[in-house]
């Protein structure tokens, strides 16, 4: 029978090209068996003194377990087993080792879903990798350029998926793009813009308060060299006006009250 099957393949090519590999199954049966399992990983990961290539080593199993466990087992260990660790490397010395880990951060919120409940922890983690150095300084703390990209794609993500539950979080978001729209990396501006308008789309007249303050931070990029960074700055801006910013209007457009009358 598998010679004759073996022969059916051979006379049929198109049949075997098609021929797509599974993917591996679980080696873990419970959570039990998981947190035994990933233990010496998520230590290698909690000493920040070891070796870069350990760290890169332990992220890389931790994310290919991300990737093939089962949801319902994934979800059971988001946050008690691999949130915290993976957040940790956000700041690790070693880029790749960032990078890595922000990767598998982004798959662990995307396949379990729980990003309510996943908030908590990465907020404050990506209000310090996107901020500043220091308080006055206009350097951003993660100084890769991609990275930087990366973590407003995964800050974008929560805040769209979270939907009204970003409330609570407004003003880090805020924070962040007040600092981010500063950035000389074009496609972190872009980011920055999509995130702004995923914030009116779900917050809407709550960010009255803030409102005119973002639209004065974001309109000189009206005037940026890439015309890619100056379409997103007016899709988020058009949004923005319907939610207290129409005032800036006046100014945006040199708008002089008949009845002021310039000194010279």
């Amino acid at each position: 029978a598998a010679a004759a099957a073996a022969a059916a393949a051979a006379s049929n090519p198109s049949s075997s090209a098609v021929t797509v590999a599974q993917p591996p199954t679980s080696e873990f049966a419970d959570y039990e068996a998981l947190q035994q399992g990933v233990a010496r990983d998520l230590n290698t990961l909690a000493d920040a003194n070891g070796a870069p290539s350990s760290r890169l080593r332990a992220v890389r199993r931790i994310s290919d377990i991300v990737e093939t466990l089962p949801v319902e087992l994934l979800g059971e260990a988001a946050t008690s087993l691999f949130a915290k660790p993976l957040l940790r490397r956000f700041e690790d010395s070693s880029e790749q080792c960032r990078e890595l880990s922000i990767t598998g951060f982004t798959r662990l919120v995307e396949r379990t879903g729980a990003v309510l409940e996943l908030l908590p922890y990465a907020i404050p983690v990506l209000r310090d990798r996107l901020g500043p150095v220091e308080p006055e300084s206009k350097n951003p703390k993660e100084p890769s350029e991609e990275l930087r990209v990366k973590l407003h794609a995964l800050l974008r993500w929560l805040l769209s998926s979270a939907e009204a539950g970003i409330s609570a979080y407004a003003s880090d978001a805020v924070e962040i793009m007040e600092f981010t729209v500063e950035d000389g990396h074009a496609d972190v501006l872009i980011e920055a813009c999509a995130c702004l308008e995923v914030l009116v789309q779900h917050l809407g007249r709550r960010l009255q308060p803030v409102s005119k303050k973002l639209a004065w931070t974001f309109t000189p990029n009206l005037t940026h060299k890439r015309a890619k960074v100056r379409v997103a700055t007016l899709r988020a801006l058009r949004g923005l006006m319907h939610c207290g910013a129409h005032e800036t209007l006046l100014d945006l457009v040199a708008f002089r009250h008949p009845t002021l009358v310039p000194i010279k």
